[in-house]
């Protein structure tokens, strides 16, 4: 069969996905429908626009059941031990976020740590600074006019690191931010 074309159109707040067999549209405040397959259009075209940018070295883009998942290399951000966002690479964040603002759909942001670790009396566990990492990167969304209704904040520690079969390059370690426009599920 042939596939159907998507187009997306932002007028004034107002979101909508085109093809031959739908209109959708999709506004805030109100109960939207999941997407089709309009999430498939932006994730080509992120891919193309960042593995062709200066950002590359920090980045892995993929799909999940979940949604569209960057992941960021946490030295791209932060010192290591630290939870502070670094001002030399912002210009990523303030990327994400244009993307962010094209969408209505929640958001997870998810710290991790790797293995190597220094604990210190800020951050004694992993798990503190996967939490303190994430929340860093939340603020400066909420700063740059995401709202925070849109938003959740994890942190998993060194419990979920990445496998050695997980699909990607390879560029992002153990040591990340996930950012993940989360799908939209129907209400039942």
């Amino acid at each position: 069969g042939s596939s159907a074309k998507h187009t997306i159109l932002e007028n004034d707040g107002v979101l909508e996905m085109v093809n031959s067999q739908a209109v959708t549209t999709v506004m805030d405040g109100e109960e939207t429908p999941p997407f089709l397959n309009p999430m498939d259009k932006v994730y080509e075209e992120v891919v193309e626009y960042l593995t062709q940018s200066k950002f590359a070295q920090f980045l892995e883009m993929k799909k999940t059941k979940q949604g569209f998942v960057i992941k960021v290399d946490s030295g791209a951000f932060f010192d290591e031990g630290k939870s502070q966002l670094k001002e030399e690479h912002l210009s990523i964040l303030d990327k994400i976020v244009e993307l962010l603002k094209l969408f209505p759909n929640n958001l997870s942001i998810e710290g991790h740590i790797g293995k190597t670790f220094t604990s210190t009396d800020a951050f004694p566990s992993r798990m503190d600074l996967s939490i303190a990492r994430a929340v860093s990167t939340c603020q400066y969304f909420l700063n740059k006019g995401i709202a925070p209704e849109r938003l959740g904040v994890a942190g998993y520690g060194s419990y979920r690191p990445l496998s050695s079969d997980a699909q990607g390059t390879g560029r992002v370690s153990d040591n990340r931010i996930e950012i993940t426009i989360l799908n939209i599920e129907k209400n039942n």
